[in-house]
């Protein structure tokens, strides 16, 4: 089922047509319009989540250059609502669920397994490996947050230092960030729901 991405007066999703092909939607919400942005060539890819940030929409596909070892590897393709230019970034590794804030580019180098590790790139620099055995992250101006160990921590791009956010004894299950706001739910007891948060400055 589509997950859409709400940014502004667009929403982007990804669905399966009658040709069984995975593809990339973008709708304009003041006309309805919408256009096919991308056909995946691996279906798999369309379990990957794009992300809509700020005009900018980014994706993940299979990087077909033809070298033995690009069946390995993935590309992420951003582009520009406004103009249509688009950009592809080769990190030399899988990717699954890109997302961006504008100067960083963030994703798992696998589809949410156990040893799955977070990257970061600034730029189309080099990535950096932030830490492995990361569930999900979400991303803000200052910083990636995940879950790793069924524990929430963020990465700070300005010190690139790790601080662990939810208390020693939590189990915690992460569920996003939002203007300075990382939001998780802690799972210690199921007795009931509560719903944590922390913001950082």
């Amino acid at each position: 089922q589509p997950e859409p991405m709400l940014d502004g007066d667009y929403v982007a999703f990804t669905d399966r047509t009658g040709t069984r092909m995975d593809k990339l939607f973008i709708c304009d919400l003041t006309t309805f319009e919408t256009t096919v942005v991308h056909m995946f060539s691996n279906n798999a890819y369309g379990q990957s989540l794009p992300f809509l940030h700020d005009g900018l929409l980014i994706w993940a596909d299979v990087n077909s250059t033809g070298e033995a070892e690009a069946e390995e590897t993935s590309v992420i393709y951003s582009v520009r609502i406004d103009s249509g230019a688009l950009t592809t970034y080769n990190p030399g590794t899988y990717v699954h669920d890109p997302e961006t804030n504008g100067t960083y580019t963030a994703w798992l180098d696998a589809p949410h397994a156990p040893q799955t590790s977070l990257y970061y790139s600034r730029e189309g620099e080099r990535p950096v490996k932030i830490a492995s055995g990361v569930v999900e992250f979400g991303m803000e101006k200052t910083f990636i947050a995940y879950c790793k160990g069924e524990a929430i921590y963020i990465y700070r791009f300005d010190n690139g230092k790790t601080y662990r956010i939810s208390a020693d004894y939590e189990k915690t299950q992460f569920l996003g960030v939002s203007d300075s706001c990382v939001i998780w739910m802690d799972v210690t007891s199921r007795e009931r729901d509560i719903i944590k948060f922390s913001r950082l400055p």
